[in-house]
C-alpha cells in the first residue's frame, strides 16, 4: 500500500536557499501550521546558519533517504505542524475490522545536543454517535542513542485501524533542549494501510 501521507519525505518545496532553509514562503507543502512555527525542509549536506554542518546522506541511519528531511529551525524552541488524512476511499475496508496500519519516520539530532522530535498519529472517527480518538507516539530519538553523533534512526509502530476511524491526524514536533538552532530532524514520515 502506498504511503498516505503527503510530503512525509520533505522532498516537495526543497531548499531555496544554500543554507538549506526552505523557500522564502515559509510554507511546508501538504503540512500546516500547529499553532506554532513551521519547520523548515533542509537539503542533506546542507551547513546551518552557525556554520555547522546538516547530517550528510551517509551519516547515522538508513540509506533509503532522499535529498531533503525536516528540521525545527533558526531561533525556535518548538515548531510544529500537522496533516489530516482523510480515509474516505478506505471506508469500507477499515469497517470490514480488519485493517492493519503502519506508522514510521527517521528522527534523530545533531552531535551531542538533545533536540529532539515528537511524531504522533491520531485516529479519529465516530462510535455509535460518539467522536473517539486513539493515539500513537513514536519513542524519541536522544543524543545517547545516536552515540553523540549526528544523524536519523527509524521509528515505528504498527497495529490495527479501529473500525470507527474515518480520517488521521499526523504530528510533527520539533523541541529545542540546547544551542540556538533547533536541532530535531525528521524524515520518511509514512503511514499505510493494508
Amino acid at each position: 500500500m502506498a504511503n498516505l501521507i503527503v510530503n512525509g519525505d520533505a522532498e516537495a518545496g526543497g531548499p531555496g536557499s544554500p543554507d538549506g532553509r526552505v523557500q522564502g514562503s515559509g510554507a511546508v507543502p501538504g503540512w500546516e501550521s500547529d499553532g506554532y512555527p513551521l519547520p523548515v525542509i533542509v537539503q542533506y549536506g546542507a551547513v546551518d546558519p552557525r556554520g555547522l554542518p546538516f547530517p550528510e546522506p551517509d551519516e547515522v541511519g538508513p540509506s533509503e533517504r532522499g535529498t531533503n528531511f525536516f528540521a525545527g529551525g533558526p531561533g525556535v524552541e518548538l515548531a510544529a505542524c500537522k496533516q489530516a488524512i482523510m480515509l474516505d476511499g478506505l471506508r469500507d475496508f477499515i469497517r470490514g475490522g480488519t485493517a492493519q496500519y503502519a506508522f514510521s519516520a527517521l528522527a534523530g539530532g545533531w552531535g551531542h545536543q538533545d533536540d529532539y522530535a515528537g511524531i504522533s498519529l491520531e485516529f479519529i472517527g465516530t462510535d455509535g454517535g460518539e467522536v473517539r480518538f486513539a493515539a500513537h507516539t513514536l519513542r524519541f530519538v536522544k543524543a545517547a542513542e545516536r552515540h553523540g553523533r549526528t544523524g536519523l534512526l527509524r521509528r515505528g509502530v504498527t497495529g490495527p485501524v479501529p473500525p470507527w476511524v474515518t480520517y488521521a491526524l499526523v504530528g510533527m514536533q520539533f523541541i529545542r533542549k540546547s544551542g540556538v538552532y533547533n536541532d530535531a530532524y525528521v524524515d520518511l514520515v509514512s503511514l499505510e494501510i493494508s
